[in-house]
């Protein structure tokens, strides 16, 4: 999901580039966004929150969320 002060929050594929240490974990370093003109703009990872993992559940957005997908805040 992508936020911002300014916009309401949207839930969309996005492509994520990520990048993978050798003990497994990913972390996750920019996604790319197609916009209403079919351009790509890509925004920056700064930081995050894992929320993976916490078991299924469902978002306030309404979103099921089940236990094997990754979450990032």
């Amino acid at each position: 999901m992508i936020t911002d002060d300014n916009y309401e929050p949207i839930a969309k594929p996005v492509d994520v580039i990520c990048m993978h240490s050798a003990k497994g974990e990913i972390t996750p370093i920019r996604i790319r966004v197609v916009n209403e003109e079919g351009e790509y703009q890509v925004f920056n990872i700064k930081g995050f929150n894992d929320l993976s993992h916490h078991g299924a559940r469902t978002m306030t957005d309404g979103v099921s969320v089940p236990n094997n997908t990754l979450i990032y805040d």
